[in-house]
């Protein structure tokens, strides 16, 4: 009976231990499964919270360009559509260009007047310089007409070429259309007789000989106006050379063989009938001696001067002849 009894006894140990087993195996696997399932919701929070980044630093990027856009838009507005009735640079030069009164491109020069109030945009030809600017006020701070400065709207204007026609660049823009029909002005008839010259004979001595008789106060605006830049076709007799230009007189009196260092030290009064013309190929030289009779096509890039003994010059040129 004892010995049943402590059989009985062990017996229920054993199950009551299996019990106990059971039961930390349980609450072992719903801790894990909680822990889990915490882990899991941590991670979704974290997902959500990029998600929610991702779209906010979208929408600041998304304003960030619309705003950047539209600050684009504003500023070409502007520049296109000048304010009170102005115009643009572009458009002031393009009158002048349809109506003749400028003849080479413009180039963008804005640059090196930064610093300017209110200047929006400049333009550069070889007859003006044409700048736009926000308000009338700011242009007409620089209206001078004796020094051929003018203002017209927004628009300022520097006239190189053409200052005797000065009324005709004032008047195409006031009206803001381009015209052919206008009336070319000359400050005498003594001008107006060098300049047709000019155009029916287009000879060294033409050019010399009639810019020298015009009065002291002519000559730097004609100069200006029609010589300065233009082709021309030239021939005189070859008194020395430079390492890339020929020297040539063209006067009428006898050429009595000097070289270029006697001619611009003793014989300077036979200065304001020479002229030096830079080669664009210095190649050239080699076909010509001292004392040829050479024709020479260039552009007059600074005048001759009797009074102070002063030679021509042409850029570009080349020996035809």
């Amino acid at each position: 009976m004892a010995k049943e009894k402590k059989k009985d006894l062990g017996k229920k140990l054993i199950a009551l231990l299996v019990i106990v087993v059971s039961l930390i195996v349980i609450v072992s696997s719903c801790s894990s499964s909680d822990d889990s399932s915490k882990d899991s919701a941590k991670d979704e929070n974290k997902t959500e919270s990029k998600d929610k980044a991702a779209t906010n630093d979208e929408k600041q990027a998304s304003k960030a360009t619309s705003t950047y856009a539209t600050n684009k838009e504003t500023a070409t507005t502007k520049e296109e559509k000048p304010a009170n009735g102005g115009f643009t640079a572009e458009e002031a030069y393009t009158i002048l260009k349809d109506s003749g009164l400028v003849n080479t491109e413009a180039t963008d020069v804005t640059e090196k007047f930064t610093g300017s109030p209110g200047l929006v945009k400049a333009l550069r030809t070889d007859e003006v310089d044409i700048e736009e600017f926000e308000t009338e006020a700011q242009a007409k701070k620089y209206h001078e007409p004796d020094l051929n400065s003018y203002a017209v709207k927004n628009i300022f204007i520097l006239i190189k070429k053409g200052a005797d026609n000065a009324d005709n660049f004032v008047k195409v823009l006031e009206d803001r259309k381009a015209s052919t029909d206008l009336e070319t002005k000359y400050s005498s008839p003594a001008q107006e007789t060098y300049v047709n010259n000019l155009e029916s004979k287009g000879d060294f001595l033409t050019y010399a000989d009639g810019l020298y008789n015009l009065s002291n106060d002519e000559r730097s605006s004609t100069y200006d106006s029609y010589v300065v830049d233009k082709e021309v076709t030239w021939e005189g007799t070859l008194i020395d050379t430079l390492s890339d230009s020929v020297i040539v007189y063209a006067g009428t009196q006898p050429y009595n063989g000097a070289d270029w260092a006697t001619l611009s030290s003793v014989n300077k009064d036979l200065l304001p009938y020479v002229f030096i013309a830079e080669l664009t190929d210095k190649k050239q030289l080699a076909s010509v001696k001292k004392g040829d009779k050479i024709k020479v096509t260039g552009e007059v890039g600074s005048r001759g001067d009797k009074q102070a003994q002063m030679n021509w010059k042409l850029y570009k040129s080349e020996i035809i002849k």
